[in-house]
């Protein structure tokens, strides 16, 4: 089991419409190894970003166990849990989540915090390192929708967290850039780098080694 970073067990979200029951993940079960680059591949309203959301610490099941990095987010407090999230997993996503008022070098460096000063160096050494060395003071509105995507990811490594989670990376992009965005995610799997990708594309879902198919909150396969 020491090679397993996320297990879960029999988990299951459920929101309440009214008197609707909405079951957004179903008793799902599933154990995704150290270094793995999996791919989490559904229609739309499949529970493919509920389950993300899950594994990334940004929302709790309503039933069952999740495991990430050999610990127990359930037994968790709130102040632990947000330290625990910062420094084990990443966040990328479709619309890029940058701040419109900061450079491309001060959205990088958002996640770190109260380390912000300790961290400029690495946030340089990431920017160079996604091809965007030469855009570090330029704002998300001087960047095209590839480099959003690419200052996006060296947010989302600045503490080097062993988990990338990518939830439709490639979803507001044209099919060049996008195979781009994908090849930096090839590029930091083989560096170690665990990567959990959403997408309703199968033609990205199948850059991963691994497709978990998922429907009505269920999983197909995986």
């Amino acid at each position: 089991m020491n090679d397993v970073i996320v297990d879960l067990k029999e988990i299951s979200k459920i929101y309440q419409m009214g008197p609707v029951e909405i079951r957004a993940v179903d008793n799902i079960g599933l154990q995704i190894k150290k270094g793995s680059f999996c791919s989490i591949a559904g229609a739309s309203g499949a529970g493919k970003s509920t389950l993300l959301h899950l594994i990334g610490c940004l929302d709790s099941p309503t039933s069952g166990e999740v495991k990430i990095n050999g610990h127990n987010l359930g037994e968790m407090k709130d102040a632990d849990l947000t330290k625990f999230r910062k420094e084990n997993v990443g966040f990328v996503f479709q619309f890029f989540n940058l701040i419109p008022t900061l450079t491309a070098m001060e959205n990088v460096l958002v996640p770190a915090m109260f380390d912000k000063d300790q961290k400029v160096k690495r946030a340089e050494e990431l920017l160079e390192k996604v091809g965007m060395g030469h855009r570090m003071e330029h704002h998300p509105n001087e960047l095209s929708g590839g480099e959003r995507q690419r200052v996006a990811i060296a947010r989302a490594l600045i503490n080097d967290p062993p988990i990338i989670l990518a939830d439709e990376p490639t979803g507001n992009l044209d099919s060049e850039t996008g195979s781009e965005i994908i090849e930096l995610f090839k590029a930091l799997n083989t560096q170690g780098k665990t990567i959990i990708l959403v997408t309703h594309e199968k033609d990205i879902a199948n850059f991963a080694n691994r497709v978990i198919i998922i429907k009505d909150g269920r999983l197909q396969d995986g």
